[in-house]
């Protein structure tokens, strides 16, 4: 990410933190991470998050659902 982002949310629910590598399609390596906040039951994104550390520079992502989150 090139510039901070700071969110408040509220959730309807619990939330669960998911996080799972990006792996290459060519190469097969690691090359970032997401990072889900969500809520269980039935599972709603609130947050997404996706950080990539090779390739194109501005492939980081935050994304964010409107009707929970807004910016601080």
């Amino acid at each position: 990410m090139r510039r901070s982002v700071q969110l408040r949310c509220v959730a309807p629910k619990p939330i669960r933190i998911h996080v799972h590598p990006i792996l290459s399609g060519d190469t097969y390596t690691f090359i970032g991470s997401v990072l889900i906040v969500g809520t269980a039951g039935p599972p709603r994104a609130v947050v997404t998050v996706v950080l990539k550390n090779k390739g194109d520079p501005l492939a980081s992502r935050i994304y964010w659902a409107g009707r929970y989150c807004r910016t601080a």
